[in-house]
């Protein structure tokens, strides 16, 4: 048995690439170190990421951002949570509600080139839609998982869609995402292209069927239906969408500041 851990190996470099990425999603940078990763958050907050973590507060962190995020991956399924703000001051004002919905979104074929949006939902009124997002959660919070949505969340959804489908017209704006449909219309046409050379070659008695005939057809009607049928392959093959993945369901309430509301949070 070793009694002392490696200096590096795999183990150190996937936990850099996991916990690099999601400090970066929340807004913060990671720094590595000898023994571990230094990390850093807008709000002025710090933590440490230990390799090999030897008390209590390094497990925590590790567990925090290792553990449980990888389990997160694996599970691939979204959060549903409630934060709370205390009211700020004694005088009297209205509750205010919001939902705050996280989605990844990425192409279905091609290169996916993922990106997170966050929407915003106030209660009974507008939504706003933003690239990326970060929590600031400040003082006075409370914050828990939930099992189930309240009734007037659940009201809400169908408008929260609507939100959703606004993410995705501004993810299929990106100049990269463009760039890659125009590739794949490329890459398709080419391949169309390429079967009707094969199939249609004018040569009279060298047009060949290269597959099984379609029941029921022979001759010509046989080339033309193999044709037809590689045809819809392609095109099924090329057929581009933009893959919706919810990553995050949260419901904001009390006194929330109104901050939330213009950035996303």
């Amino acid at each position: 048995m070793k009694k002392k851990r490696p200096s590096s190996g795999l183990c150190d470099r996937v936990i850099d690439n996991l916990v690099g990425s999601n400090v970066s999603q929340a807004g913060g940078s990671c720094s590595k170190e000898s023994d571990g990763l230094g990390l850093s958050f807008p709000d002025g907050t710090e933590e440490f990421v230990a390799y090999a973590p030897t008390d209590q507060q390094t497990w925590r962190s590790r567990f925090k951002w290792v553990e449980k995020q990888s389990a997160l991956f694996i599970l691939n399924a979204p959060i549903l949570y409630a934060i709370k703000w205390e009211r700020q001051s004694r005088r009297k004002v209205a509750s205010k509600s919001a939902l705050r919905l996280s989605v990844g979104l990425s192409l279905s074929v091609g290169p996916a080139l993922p990106k997170r949006y966050t929407c915003i939902l106030k209660r009974g009124g507008k939504f706003s839609v933003i690239e990326g997002g970060y929590l600031r959660l400040g003082e006075g919070t409370t914050s828990s998982t939930l099992a189930q949505l309240p009734e007037w969340a659940e009201a809400e959804l169908e408008k929260l869609s609507l939100a959703v489908l606004e993410a995705c017209e501004e993810f299929e704006a990106r100049p990269q995402v463009q760039q890659a449909i125009l590739g794949l219309g490329e890459k398709r046409r080419d391949e169309m292209a390429n079967l009707g050379l094969l199939y249609r070659r004018k040569q009279g008695s060298n047009d060949r069927l290269y597959g099984l005939p379609e029941a029921g057809t022979e001759g010509s009607v046989s080339i033309e239906a193999e044709l037809r049928r590689l045809q819809n392959i392609v095109l099924d093959r090329y057929r581009l969408r933009v893959r919706v993945r919810v990553l995050s369901l949260g419901v904001l309430e009390g006194d929330v500041p109104s901050t939330i509301y213009e950035i996303g949070g």
